[in-house]
């Protein structure tokens, strides 16, 4: 954790300059260890998230092609928080056994599509069937990262989800309807922030 605390000192404030990230509805994150769900429109969002939180550790699926690499670097991913993609079942097992162990100065982030793409995509069930495993709370989060020249970056947290709203039983189709709903969430938590920014 001391590595995490010094490499995310060093590189704060370069990169708070360079993105300029606004951060907001912050408070509505728990304190202790919960699931961000997010998309991911840019290959610097990793980045984004951890300027939110600086003094947590944030553990996140990664591309496998990234730990292609020396031993010394794939030490200092994993230091970092990152885990290699392996296939969606594989995925999930990974994150469960973290979050078995998960301490309270960290979280879990998760990418809900799977991949960088433009605009908001369909979600997998990962993020969804995590919460369900763990009881780790849910949390929705929209960002956008661009550099301040181009406006700035912006994350935006969502309420908690009630994954168990109306007791209803959870099967296959009630995960299915909770991912659609955790995704229309970000994309309403998205289109406030345009709302915003339109009005400043």
């Amino acid at each position: 954790m001391l590595f995490v605390l010094l490499f995310k000192l060093t590189a704060y404030l370069p990169l708070m300059l360079y993105f300029h990230p606004r951060i907001t509805g912050k408070k509505q994150v728990p304190r202790e260890p919960c699931i961000l769900a997010m998309n991911h429109g840019h290959a610097m969002d990793p980045c984004m998230i951890n300027l939110a939180f600086p003094l947590k550790r944030i553990y996140m699926l990664t591309s496998k092609h990234l730990f292609n690499c020396s031993r010394l670097h794939q030490w200092e991913l994993r230091q970092m928080g990152c885990r290699p993609c392996l296939s969606p079942a594989g995925d999930i097992e990974t994150m469960t056994e973290i979050a078995g162990g998960i301490r309270p100065c960290e979280h879990i982030g998760y990418f809900a599509e799977g991949k960088i793409q433009a605009g908001i995509g369909n979600f997998r069930s990962g993020p969804v069937m995590l919460a369900l495993q763990t009881d780790l709370p849910l949390v929705p989060v929209y960002i956008k990262t661009a550099p301040f020249y181009k406006g700035g970056s912006h994350i935006v947290f969502g309420k908690p989800v009630d994954l168990h709203a109306g007791g209803k039983a959870v099967n296959s189709d009630r995960i299915l309807q909770l991912n659609e709903e955790l995704r229309r969430t970000v994309i309403m938590l998205s289109d406030n922030q345009n709302e915003g920014r339109q009005e400043a």
